[in-house]
């Protein structure tokens, strides 16, 4: 079997600054996409992190971003969902330090997904 690529897209998706309150806060971004028949997503994630390099890695529907405010540590729990030609991107930022509302940054984060196929079926 081989495999090819398809398409190639390429996301730029903010998750916003917001309060944890309780030590938490949630939301989602839903982004309207093409996506290929009888494909399957490769993908991978770009962010600049705290000390300022861009950090990349490939990720399979769950990505985690951790940073510090306050001196609490921020975890930024990211999961994407493809269906019905849209990425549903769910985020739950949490402050793992303890229960206190902390008013948390913005982070930026540009998804890149690669749609493979077989090509001899």
């Amino acid at each position: 079997m081989t495999i090819a690529k398809n398409s190639r897209q390429t996301f730029t998706v903010t998750i916003p600054s917001g309060e944890t309150l309780y030590g938490i806060y949630t939301g989602s971004k839903t982004i309207k996409t093409d996506i290929p028949a009888g494909c399957w997503p490769r993908c991978k994630v770009a962010y600049t992190a705290a000390n300022k390099r861009t950090q990349e890695s490939v990720c399979e529907g769950l990505f985690v971003i951790t940073a510090n405010k306050n001196g609490k540590t921020i975890n930024y729990i990211c999961t994407f969902d493809l269906c019905d030609g849209e990425v549903i991107i769910s985020y739950f930022v949490i402050n793992t330090t303890d229960s206190t509302t902390v008013l948390t940054d913005a982070q930026t984060v540009t998804i890149t997904f690669d749609f493979m196929e077989q090509p001899n079926t």
